[in-house]
């Protein structure tokens, strides 16, 4: 259990009962926090610092002793009176992921392809997650490198019939690659701002480009609906490959996308 309070310069102190912070923790790591639920809000506690806690996760600038560490200030709290409030914690060390990068980029260089899933993780979401930048960083990164490479990105879509259901189709759907500008390789090489604004850039491509290959619903309502009108569609037309399955349904989800604000549209959905 600790407990956290603003000490000078903006730096945040965080300080221990029964801890071993200098075991536990080096510079560089990152320390959530999270409030017990056996443990009572204090009357002096704000109601937004408690909601924000639960996903707080600041980087430790100095570890003083086992009871006490510094970490950057925590922006979420700014204001905010914390002296009452006790946390639970979690140590989140920190991964240095550069030599996955060079890995990467020697890999493209020799010929090879890397697959990457740019959400980050797994889920059954009707939409796409947002996206995170490592896969900006791994092509510009590359390109960085070795500007004379041929580099460029396919985007994937993976559709499910029914997702939940084991061994259900999946239809893999191809866009057409994304070109990354001599530009972008610029702006990246320069650091700081310029290396940002470049990755977000290709990561909005990217993110388009996924769009573009993926069936995408605000819910599993409006999903449902969907595929109930491609049945009722097909009925009277000649659908017969995954393809053209997929592309109605797309098509269809972009219509609805339009006209949600239509009363008729609204009482379906």
């Amino acid at each position: 259990i600790v407990q956290v309070s603003e000490g000078e310069g903006g730096v945040w102190v965080v300080k221990g009962s029964d801890t071993k912070f200098t075991k536990e923790f080096l510079a560089g790591d990152f320390i959530k926090l999270s409030q017990p639920s056996s443990i009572p809000h204090s009357p002096s506690s704000s109601s937004l610092a408690s909601l924000n806690a639960s996903s707080a996760c600041q980087t430790v600038t100095n570890v003083v002793s086992d009871t006490i560490l510094h970490t950057k200030g925590l922006l979420a709290f700014d204001g905010l009176v914390f002296s009452d409030e006790k946390y639970k914690y979690k140590c989140c060390p920190h991964v240095d992921q550069s030599s996955t990068f060079e890995a990467v980029y020697d890999k493209l260089a020799s010929g090879g392809a890397i697959g990457i899933f740019p959400e980050g993780g797994s889920h059954d979401q009707t939409h796409l997650l947002e996206m995170k930048a490592g896969v900006s960083v791994m092509a510009l990164g590359t390109l960085a490198k070795f500007p004379d490479l041929p580099l460029k990105i396919i985007p994937v879509g993976l559709n499910y019939e029914q997702g939940h259901r084991f061994r259900s189709k999946v239809l893999v759907e191809f866009g057409e690659p994304i070109e990354i500008t001599s530009g972008m390789v610029e702006r990246y090489k320069q650091g700081g701002e310029a290396k940002r604004a470049a990755c977000g850039t290709l990561l909005n491509d990217v993110v388009l480009a996924l769009r573009g290959v993926t069936v995408e619903a605000p819910d599993y309502s409006t999903l449902r609906l969907l595929k109930m009108m491609a049945k009722l569609y097909r009925a009277s037309h000649s659908f017969a490959t995954p393809e053209e399955r997929f592309v109605l349904i797309r098509e269809l989800a972009a219509g609805v996308t339009k006209c949600t604000h239509e009363p008729k549209v609204k009482s379906l959905l």
